[in-house]
């Protein structure tokens, strides 16, 4: 799969901040509402993956 990189802004959300995911992510990995996701800290970024149950 191709690297792409998107840009997006962060909001607020009460006391987190939240980022919408591209569509175009959401749909590679078959993201659906309720999914499970696990974050990784890095360095200076983070990973974020789809966790299979």
């Amino acid at each position: 799969m191709a690297k792409i990189v998107f840009k997006r802004k962060l909001v607020q959300n009460k006391a987190s901040l939240q980022f919408i995911v591209p569509k175009e992510i959401v749909e590679s990995l078959n993201l659906k509402k309720g999914d499970i996701l696990g974050i990784t800290l890095e360095e200076d970024s983070f990973l974020c993956k789809k966790i299979e149950e």
